[in-house]
């Protein structure tokens, strides 16, 4: 059984974010993932 992923979301202007909490460091391929991500959101958002 995986363990649960502990998150919390905050925002603010132009900058909303996401924290992962993983104190063991073993989602760190996640990140990069998340950051493509991101990067997609905001190029969408900037269209319209």
């Amino acid at each position: 059984m995986k363990a649960p992923l502990t998150a919390t979301y905050g925002h603010g202007t132009e900058n909303d974010f996401v924290i992962l909490f993983d104190p063991d460091d073993k989602i760190i391929s996640l990140q990069n993932r998340l950051q493509r991500s991101a990067i997609e959101q905001a190029a969408l958002a900037q269209m319209g």
